[in-house]
């Protein structure tokens, strides 16, 4: 009978000892770090708590601790239970911060302030192919929803909540103005509207031209200064320029004096574009008889043509009318 009291002592001090206390600690501190991990602070407290209850009773019952004489013994097991508080209040606190932070950390959740349309249901929506299925109600005959009366409390907080949604609605966006595109054939594209008498603006230059009294004084000019023969000119892939010079011409030739009809495309080709009537020499103060008449005839109708010495392309007794732009 004394030897199995014997054997259950010794085993009971075998597992009381510090190695497997030691054990059952490390895992119970591990469990208190894996729950810290997670959404479950409470339970990693319950593991952090009994490890600290486990360490204080396994001290207050050592062996070593209790053969000190008592004032040692007392200030050991102060010592020991101080310290194991003041780390368990550590660790607790150290943990519900770190929970903290966890939760709180941005996460996708819906508003309250928005709500959504309840869904239509089959039978609500209309047939197709029905006559009269959907019905409108004018503005005069729509009964306004009855709303209860609140307190003043509740009319506040109602207030707050639709200012919040309202600060929460963003301003729409002009869309663009849309594009028209017009098209008249043959005709002026007008927008905006019918136009029963458009007004079209030419900003163009006029055509320059003759009219009838100065085409027969500058006629009657020419006849009474002789008979001589030049060339016409005019500015090249102008045609505004180009019918002045055939009416130039033909005014030349009824008054007797002689114009070559292709002698312009052949005698010399135009590098720049000159301006206004120009009387082409090879020397203005030796110029020919009919360049000084074909002058004072033009200026008696109301032309200024300006003397052009040319003497590259100029012989000494020629001299050609030169038309430019405007």
């Amino acid at each position: 009978m004394s030897i199995i009291v014997q054997t259950r002592v010794e085993l009971w001090k075998q597992i009381w000892s510090w190695p497997v206390v030691g054990g059952v600690l490390f895992l119970l501190l591990s469990s208190g770090v894996t729950f810290s991990t997670t959404d479950h602070p409470l339970l990693a407290d319950l593991f952090y708590s009994v490890s600290a209850v486990l360490f204080v009773v396994k001290f207050l019952t050592w062996e070593d601790a209790r053969q000190l004489d008592r004032p040692k013994r007392n200030r050991s097991y102060g010592l020991a239970i101080g310290l194991t508080l003041l780390i368990l209040c550590a660790t607790i606190w150290g943990n519900h911060r770190l929970s903290a932070s966890r939760q709180a950390r941005p996460g996708v959740t819906q508003s309250p302030s928005v709500e959504h349309p309840p869904e239509k249901k089959p039978e609500d929506s209309p047939k197709a192919g029905a006559i009269g299925a959907q019905t409108t109600t004018s503005p005069e005959k729509q009964v306004p929803d009855k709303q209860p009366k609140l307190t003043g409390q509740e009319g506040k907080a109602l207030a707050r909540h639709q200012g919040k949604v309202a600060g929460n609605i963003q301003p729409n966006v002009a869309s663009p103005p849309a594009i028209q595109i017009n098209n008249a054939p043959n005709g002026i594209a007008i927008s905006g509207g019918n136009v029963s008498n458009p007004t079209v603006n030419n900003y163009l230059p006029p055509q320059r031209g003759l009219t009838t009294d100065q085409r027969d004084k500058l006629v009657a000019c020419l006849r009474q200064s002789g008979t001589f023969s030049l060339l016409v000119r005019h500015a090249e892939h102008n045609f505004e320029a180009q019918t002045y010079a055939d009416s130039l011409a033909s005014a030349l030739r009824d008054g007797g004096w002689a114009v070559p009809d292709d002698a312009m495309a052949t005698f010399m080709t135009e590098t720049r574009q000159g301006r206004g009537l120009q009387i082409l020499v090879n020397d203005i103060n030796h110029a020919p008889p009919g360049a000084a008449a074909l002058q004072n005839c033009l200026k008696q109708v109301g032309f200024e043509a300006v003397g052009m010495p040319m003497p590259q392309i100029i012989g000494p007794k020629d001299f050609v009318l030169y038309i430019g732009v405007q």
